[in-house]
C-alpha cells in the first residue's frame, strides 16, 4: 500500500499473482482497479443488491456478474446523498 492508503501497482500485481495461483489455476488475471470508486459504496451497493428479493434474473446476457461489476462501480463513483 502507498502512503496513500490506496493500493501501488506492485501490490495490485501481487494480489493477481496470488488469485492466479490460488484460484486461477496459474492463468493471467485480467482486473481493472477504480480508484475514484468508493469501497463503502461499492460493498453497500452489493448488500443492498444480494437483499432485494425483486432483482432481476441472471442472465449470460443482458444481467451477468460482468453488468453487476459495472453497476457496483458506478454506484460506488457517485457522490453519497446529502442527508
Amino acid at each position: 500500500m502507498g502512503k496513500d492508503g490506496k493500493p501501488t501497482q506492485k501490490s495490485l500485481d501481487n494480489l493477481y499473482d496470488y488469485v492466479s495461483k490460488h484460484y486461477g489455476h496459474g492463468k493471467s488475471v485480467h482486473a481493472e482497479y477504480y480508484d475514484d470508486a468508493d469501497y463503502q459504496q461499492v460493498v453497500d451497493f452489493a448488500e443492498k443488491r444480494k437483499n432485494d428479493p425483486n432483482r432481476e434474473d441472471y442472465n449470460i446476457l443482458t444481467n451477468s456478474c460482468t453488468t453487476f461489476a459495472h453497476e457496483a462501480v458506478d454506484a460506488g463513483r457517485k457522490k453519497p446523498d446529502k442527508q
